[in-house]
């Protein structure tokens, strides 16, 4: 009773409440183009998922979901010019995938959990 009297005063003192999150990410690559892959091979609920295109790639990368299609390019484009990194609030990393235009190349993803 104690702490929860003291988190509604915190709140009603600043008008927030705070909570620690670990941060982690990663890179993905899809080894052929055309063959959408998801970030993740396991279910992995993430929030503010941020995702760039790797610098040193040519080509584009398509984002969406298991459908994403280079050659529909159906998806959210991205390229290794793309100042502002694409963010989506609350995701499964499992059902996030990427599709390129040129083999090898992919997205660099920071997240919360």
């Amino acid at each position: 009773m104690r702490a929860l009297k003291t988190l509604l005063i915190g709140i009603l003192l600043t008008g927030m409440v705070s909570f620690a999150y670990a941060i982690d990410g990663g890179i993905k690559t899809v080894t052929v183009a055309g063959t959408a892959e998801a970030l993740s091979d396991t279910s992995t609920y993430v929030y503010d998922l941020e995702l760039r295109a790797i610098e040193a790639n040519t080509g584009l990368i398509y984002v969406g979901g298991a459908i994403v299609d280079k050659d529909l390019k159906n998806g959210v484009e991205l390229d290794a010019d793309t100042e502002i990194p694409w963010k989506i609030r609350e995701a499964d990393l499992a059902k996030v995938y990427i599709d390129v235009t040129v083999g090898g190349e992919g997205v660099g993803y920071t997240f919360r959990q």
